[in-house]
């Protein structure tokens, strides 16, 4: 599981440039997957470094390359979280797109590729279930343009939501 990369995907201190004991590429490096292992990212992905800065702003496309990694690194799952808003409803649906792992958000509408739940049948037979969700404080924090289109509710009643609709088709949650 990781959460709040901002960013980070190399080992190095964006600041000085020197190597340091951080970034997705380090995380991922460790990741031992087998058939009753779930990589999951809990957002905050697309925003938060220079290098996310550069892809959104002179690039145009803060999309591909963190899609693109969380690929490599086999990711079955991740939610969005309160940054992954900050360039809009159009960025999120084409990182979505090029991104293999499922989007969970069960307080997310209007997002093109945001399921609430899923349930995965592990290698053991474990069937494990599976729910995001965000803050609604991105209400609050976004600029308005940002979330045209999209409708984000309590969290708290939407994900006590999504795991009765789990219940009793999983053993563990």
């Amino acid at each position: 599981y990781t959460s709040d990369i901002h960013g980070c995907f190399s080992p190095i201190d964006y600041a000085t440039g020197l190597p340091a004991d951080s970034g997705l590429a380090n995380c991922m490096a460790q990741f031992r997957k087998d058939g009753n292992t779930l990589v999951i990212d809990g957002g905050d992905t697309l925003q938060g470094s220079p290098l996310t800065y550069y892809l959104s702003h002179e690039a145009r496309d803060v999309t591909t390359l963190p899609a693109a990694l969380l690929n490599l690194g086999g990711y079955d799952f991740v939610t969005l979280g309160n940054h992954d808003f900050d360039y809009g409803k159009q960025t999120i649906e084409r990182y979505l797109a090029a991104l293999n792992a499922r989007c969970l958000c069960a307080n997310v509408e209007g997002i093109r590729g945001v399921e609430k739940t899923a349930v995965v049948t592990m290698e053991n037979g474990l069937r494990v279930g599976i729910v995001g969700i965000v803050t609604d404080y991105v209400n609050i924090w976004e600029r308005p343009e940002h979330l045209s289109g999209i409708t984000i509710e309590d969290p708290l009643p939407a994900a006590a939501s999504a795991l009765t609709a789990l219940k009793g088709n999983v053993d563990l949650t």
